[in-house]
């Protein structure tokens, strides 16, 4: 459905808030300029990726601040088409974007040699004491929504990044759905 990006995150941030139980934790969201009003996708889903990632957020972070930070980038469908060859494929709209909603905190940081395993089945994660299957579920609902997560960043007792990428269009999807996150 066609939703506003921006009430979506001030919900979810809203929501988010209720959830946190300490003093010494606080929750910021910044949505640029380049991300537009409104979106075509499914806004249970994103609300529900950024949910899990603000919860994992706020269980592990004992003070300082999670920040939310949204941005966009356009893309040219004519342009990309006419980049692969396949000019045969009209669309309802000449642009798309790629939205990235990325999830910033300052908690103790994940060891990157866990990387590879942080979105892997959560039978894998219980048989190695690890715990994740919120980021499993969230991993698995960005793919389903066009999309990508994943863990951009990450230093020991300074904080964790997670970038949650998906590709959007203001109005009823076109035809196909841009190439560009599977390239």
């Amino acid at each position: 459905e066609v939703f506003n990006v921006r009430d979506l995150i001030g919900n979810t941030m809203e929501l988010a808030n209720s959830f946190n139980k300490s003093k010494n934790v606080t929750l910021n969201a910044h949505i640029d300029s380049s991300v537009p009003e409104y979106i075509y996708s499914d806004p249970k889903r994103i609300k529900q990726i950024l949910i899990n990632l603000l919860e994992n957020a706020l269980q592990h972070t004992q003070q300082g601040e999670i920040f939310v930070y949204l941005t966009s980038t356009i893309i040219n469908l004519a342009l990309e088409d006419s980049l692969l060859a396949s000019s045969n494929v009209s669309y309802t709209s000449d642009f798309q974007y790629i939205i990235k909603f990325a999830v910033r905190d300052s908690g103790p940081g994940i060891d990157l040699k866990y990387k590879a395993d942080l979105f892997k089945p959560a039978e894998l994660l219980i048989n190695t004491k690890q715990q994740g299957l919120s980021l499993r579920i969230s991993y698995l609902l960005a793919n389903a929504l066009n999309g990508n997560l994943q863990l951009i960043s990450s230093n020991i007792g300074i904080g964790s990044c997670f970038e949650f990428t998906l590709i959007a269009c203001e109005e009823e999807p076109p035809v196909q759905y841009s190439n560009t996150l599977k390239n």
